[in-house]
């Protein structure tokens, strides 16, 4: 079977991965990476768990029967300079040695004979002014020149200025399955690779790709407004106001799953570097997301959660520490 290891963060690499899969002729398994938490021994669990999966899904008619047959490999932009530190990327690769196919790269953290992967076959490709695509091109894979163009066009401009329709749509797509994947805690981007790949193998247009790029201008529109309205006004708060401690504010009363929350708060804290505070309403729970550039906000936040129940307490509490932070004595944590 297929499977293909890429940099989730890239929303580009959906041309690679059809390219990919339209050359073998095979249902491909698509394993989205996050460069920044997964490990070697991340990528050695999934293929346990990939093949387990077949076993217990082998009834269902597109999920291809396990065999005696090695995996594929792929691996695509994923040789960051923190796998290049990791021991259980290196085991990864030398147990995988002969399953791995092809790995197309553009950082410069290893050599091939750093990686030990066999002299004999040339799998890794070191990239620096050309894209996976390209390479994948000259290697007789079959890339349609509009898949090149909206490559290129993705890699190259900005959201909502993309040159073509169709980079602007999966641009927009991507960002809005970002922002949902980050609110609703999902463990990757799936979704959105999923339905691009299907697309394009397909030639047919994914219904919720286009709904997702429809949200984009309400997203825009709503996270504009929202950071509008911060605040450093809170009563909570006005005690760090008057001693020049300024901390930032913003009640949402019903979150949608798009609003860019993430963004949100790192808009605030920029302009509150003290202190942000923002209390939203998500799916009917009352959250809480703070944010600081001074003082250690996530160790503030546990500490307190603990104590008090309600939330005015809290963030009476937060205000408090803002205050004293570094004055006339030291508070719990030695600040």
């Amino acid at each position: 079977m297929i499977k293909i290891f890429f940099d989730q963060s890239r929303p580009d690499l959906i041309f690679s991965l059809a390219a990919i899969s339209e050359h073998r002729q095979q249902i491909s398994m698509l394993i989205p990476m996050d460069l920044k938490k997964d490990t070697g021994d991340t990528m050695e669990s999934v293929l346990v768990e990939g093949r387990q999966w077949q076993t217990e899904n082998d009834d269902i008619e597109y999920v291809p029967p396990l065999t005696s047959e090695p995996d594929e490999l792929y691996l695509l932009n994923i040789g960051t300079n923190k796998l290049a530190k990791d021991a259980g990327f290196k085991r990864f690769l030398l147990r995988h040695e002969d399953e791995i196919v092809l790995w197309i790269d553009s950082h410069d953290s290893w050599r091939e004979e750093e990686i030990k992967i066999s002299n004999r076959h040339r799998k890794l490709i070191q990239v620096t002014d050309v894209s996976p695509l390209q390479v994948l091109a000259e290697l007789s894979y079959d890339v349609p020149d509009w898949w090149r163009e909206t490559e290129e066009s993705m890699i190259s401009e900005a959201i909502g200025a993309s040159k073509t329709p169709s980079a602007a749509r999966y641009c927009g797509a991507f960002l809005i399955s970002k922002v949902i994947s980050e609110n609703m805690d999902f463990p990757c981007l799936l979704d959105y690779f999923q339905e691009s790949l299907q697309e394009l193998m397909q030639d047919k247009e994914s219904e919720e790709l286009s709904a997702r790029y429809a949200l984009l201008p309400k997203m825009i529109r709503k996270t504009r407004r929202a950071k509008q309205r911060m605040s450093a006004d809170a009563v909570w708060f006005r005690e760090a106001q008057l001693n020049n401690r300024p901390v930032g504010y913003l009640r949402v009363e019903h979150a949608d799953e798009y609003l860019d929350i993430p963004g949100i708060v790192e808009t605030g804290r920029r302009r509150f570097p003290w202190l942000f505070v923002l209390d939203y309403n998500f799916q009917g729970e009352e959250l809480i997301h703070a944010a600081s550039e001074i003082v250690d906000v996530a160790h503030m936040l546990r500490y307190y959660s603990e104590l008090v129940t309600d939330k005015e307490t809290l963030l009476r509490c937060l205000g408090t520490e803002v205050v004293t932070f570094g004055r006339h004595r030291k508070n719990k944590w030695g600040w």
